[in-house]
C-alpha cells in the first residue's frame, strides 16, 4: 500500500485526484485530505435539486460531481476525508464495514461510542459524522468519507437545504440526516492534524509496509488535465440532469408567480408562468425565450435580464425572479 497526505485544499484538484490514482496506479491507496468550502454530488444526481443555489452563490461555494455515487455531502476546512482504493475480487467489492473499520478503530480509541448504521454512515449518538460512498470498476474499489471534525454545520445545512417538492424525477436523492461534529464529544482537546495524524499511524500499523507516495511533476500535469476537462467544466458538474417535471412559486415585487417546466435531457421542453406580474406580451416573450435553452442558471439570467419588462427591475428583482426557476 501507498499513503498520500494530499495537502492541497482545491476542490477540483482533490476530486480529479481521486479519479486519477484510481484509473493510473495499481497499488492499493490510502489517503487522507481537505477542501475549500464545497458540495459533492453523487454521480447520478440532480445538481439543482440538491443545492441551495442562492446561498452557494452567495458564499462561493464549489459544486462538483464526483465519480460515485450515493448523496451530496459538504466538505470544509474542518471536516477530514479519507480515501481508500484497493484490488479484490469482482462481486467483493463492495464492503462499507471493511473500509471504515480503521476510522472506527481511531475514534474509539478517542473514548468514542461510534456505530456503523444503515449502509454507508458512521454515527455517534445517532448522530452523523461520517457519509460513506464507493465506485468500483473491474477488480478496483474507491471508497470515500467524511469525518466531521469542526465544520461548519450551519454552512452545511444551508448548502444542502432546498425546497421540497421542485423536481419531480428518477434521480438519487440525499437523505437528509441530523449531523454532529466528531470535536464536540471529545474528552480532551484535538486539533484536525492531530486527529489526521492519529488515523495516518493507525493504518501504518495495520499496514506496516506501507510506503508514502509524493505526486510527482508528470502526476500534477496529468492531474490539472483533468480538472479543466473534466471537473471544472459545467457540463460534468450540472449537466447530467435528465428528465424531470419542475414546479415552483415565489413573489416578486408583492405579486405570485407559478413556475411549470418539462426538461429532457436538461432542455426545456415545455413552460408554463402563471402571474399577473407580467402582462401576456411579457410572458410570451419569457417563454420563448427560455424554450429550447439549457436549464442553466446562467443562461437563464441572462436572458431574463436582456428583456424589456413594463416595469424596471433591480439586479436584485431581477436575480430573484431566475432563481424562481431552479
Amino acid at each position: 500500500m501507498i499513503t498520500l497526505n494530499n495537502n492541497s485544499t482545491n476542490s477540483f484538484f482533490n476530486i480529479a485526484l481521486e479519479e486519477y490514482l484510481f484509473s493510473n496506479f495499481k497499488n492499493d491507496i490510502f489517503m487522507l485530505w481537505r477542501s475549500e468550502p464545497s458540495v459533492i454530488l453523487g454521480k447520478h444526481q440532480n445538481a439543482y435539486r440538491e443545492i441551495n443555489l442562492e446561498y452557494i452563490h452567495r458564499k462561493g461555494i464549489s459544486v462538483i460531481r464526483r465519480i460515485s455515487g450515493g448523496g451530496a455531502v459538504y466538505h470544509d476546512l474542518g471536516n477530514l476525508n479519507f480515501t481508500f482504493i484497493q484490488n479484490s475480487i469482482e462481486g467483493k467489492l463492495v464492503d462499507f464495514r471493511k473500509y471504515t473499520q480503521p476510522i472506527v478503530d481511531v475514534l474509539q480509541s478517542l473514548k468514542l461510542d461510534v456505530r456503523f448504521e444503515g449502509r454507508n454512515d458512521l454515527k455517534i449518538n445517532s448522530l452523523k459524522i461520517s457519509g460513506n460512498a464507493e465506485h468500483t470498476f473491474k477488480n478496483r474499489v474507491l471508497h470515500h468519507g467524511t469525518l466531521l471534525f469542526n465544520s461548519d454545520l450551519d454552512s452545511l445545512r444551508n448548502a444542502l437545504k432546498v425546497k421540497e417538492d421542485k423536481y419531480f424525477d428518477k434521480a438519487v436523492r440525499s437523505v437528509p440526516s441530523h449531523v454532529t461534529n466528531i470535536s464536540s464529544f471529545l474528552k480532551e482537546e484535538l486539533t484536525i492534524e492531530e486527529f489526521k495524524k492519529n488515523i495516518f499511524n493507525h493504518i501504518k500499523f495495520l499496514f506496516p509496509d506501507s510506503e508514502e507516495y509524493m505526486l510527482t511533476s508528470n502526476d500534477l500535469n496529468e492531474i490539472a488535465k483533468l480538472v479543466e476537462k473534466k471537473y471544472n467544466s459545467k457540463a460534468w458538474n450540472f449537466g447530467r440532469i435528465g428528465n424531470y417535471k419542475f414546479i415552483n412559486s415565489g413573489t416578486i415585487l408583492n405579486f405570485e408567480i407559478n413556475i411549470q417546466m418539462i426538461v429532457q435531457e436538461g432542455i426545456i421542453k415545455d413552460l408554463i408562468i402563471i402571474s399577473d406580474f407580467f402582462d401576456e406580451f411579457e410572458k410570451e416573450k419569457i417563454i420563448k425565450s427560455l424554450l429550447n435553452n439549457n436549464h442553466d442558471f446562467d443562461i437563464f439570467l441572462e436572458i431574463i435580464s436582456n428583456i424589456d419588462f413594463g416595469i424596471k427591475l433591480t439586479v436584485y428583482d431581477l436575480n430573484k425572479l431566475t432563481y424562481l426557476f431552479f
